[in-house]
């Protein structure tokens, strides 16, 4: 069975060699890669959409004024 494999591999070059035939391959890649590009995309913008819709818990942080005024006197005692 090798000549069925060499008779393929034979044809597979001879058509490679033709520029008209590698031009239209090139074309046909080049489409083939935008598109899966542009699929690729749309799928992680709307899987991301879905992802900030379920956001998890949030957390709340509060400073009151004595907090306050220990992070004042501490950034400022850094600048120094």
């Amino acid at each position: 069975m090798p000549s069925v494999e060499f008779g393929f591999l034979e044809r597979t070059w001879a058509f490679l060699r033709d520029e008209d035939n590698r031009g239209v391959l090139q074309l046909f890649g080049g489409v083939a890669v935008a598109v899966i590009g542009a699929a690729w995309a749309v799928f992680r913008y709307r899987s991301s959409a879905k992802k900030s819709d379920n956001a998890g818990p949030t957390v709340k942080i509060s400073l009151d004024e004595e907090k306050a005024a220990r992070f004042v006197k501490l950034v400022e005692a850094r600048k120094r």
